[in-house]
């Protein structure tokens, strides 16, 4: 018998979330930055969410739908694979607010 194995990988990269502020981006680079923090925003709280149903026993809805990142990692956090994540952490003192976020 032929045993086939299917994979699945995906790469994201969420570069270019910092404040603006700083940065001072406009117009397409703004739009960016506020788009990847949105995403953020809802892995998080599709994180949360799944952590609170885990340990309540609770069955709240993840909203996966609001983001195309979260969607994409549906099945990876309903067990069907394993999430890896590499964060970039800034060490400067000035950057730790951004940094806990």
């Amino acid at each position: 018998p032929t045993v086939m194995t299917i994979s699945q990988l995906a790469l994201v990269d969420l570069a270019g979330s910092e404040r603006t502020a700083r940065t001072g981006n406009t117009g397409d680079r703004l739009q960016e930055a506020s788009k990847i923090n949105q995403s953020l925003m809802t892995l998080r709280s599709c994180i949360e969410t799944l952590r609170d149903n885990q340990q309540s026993g609770g069955s709240k809805m993840v909203p996966y739908r609001d983001s195309r990142i979260t969607h994409l990692f549906r099945n990876y956090f309903e067990g069907e694979g394993k999430v890896k994540m590499i964060v970039c952490v800034n060490p400067r003192s000035s950057d730790f607010d951004e940094n806990v976020n």
